[in-house]
C-alpha cells in the first residue's frame, strides 16, 4: 500500500531534528507524503519542520491553532493521501528500517501497530513489536 507519514507536534523544535533525520534515512517504495501538524507551537516547531523536511516525500507543514493531540493527528490524517498512515509524534526516532517495516505487514495485515521503545526522550527508537 502507499503510506502516509504523520507527525503531531507541538513545541518539538528541539527534538524534531533528529526525528526528520531518521525518517530521511528511511528508502521506503510508494511512500507518496509526510504531513507535520504543528499544533500550535509557541517554539519554532514548523519553520523546523520546514527547514529539516524537506528530502521527505510530499512535506506538508500545517499550522493550527492549539487544539489536542487527537484533534492535531485527525487533521494530519484528513490530509494525507496514502492508503495507509503510519502515525509519530515529533520526538519519535525512528529505528532504520521502521518505515518499511510497517508497509511490508500491511501487504498482510489491514492493522499493523508497533510500539515506541523510549531510552530518553532525546533518543526515542522506535521498533516494530513482534
Amino acid at each position: 500500500p502507499t503510506l502516509s507519514v504523520v507527525l503531531a507536534c507541538r513545541n518539538e523544535a528541539r527534538w524534531l531534528p533528529d526525528a526528520l533525520a531518521a525518517l530521511t534515512a528511511e528508502v521506503v517504495d510508494g511512500w507518496v507524503d509526510t504531513v507535520i501538524v504543528d499544533d500550535g507551537s509557541t517554539d519554532r516547531t514548523a519553520e523546523v519542520a520546514e527547514a529539516h523536511g524537506r528530502p521527505l516525500p510530499g512535506l506538508r507543514v500545517i499550522r493550527t491553532e492549539p487544539t489536542n493531540r487527537s484533534t492535531a493527528i485527525n487533521v494530519g490524517v484528513a490530509a494525507s493521501t496514502g492508503e495507509a498512515v503510519v502515525l509519530l509524534d515529533g520526538d519519535d526516532v525512528v529505528a532504520p528500517g521502521y518505515v518499511a517495516t510497517l508497509q511490508a505487514a500491511l501487504v498482510d495485515h489491514p492493522f499493523v501497530a508497533a510500539r515506541l521503545v523510549k531510552a530518553t526522550r532525546a533518543h526515542a527508537r522506535c521498533a516494530v513489536a513482534s
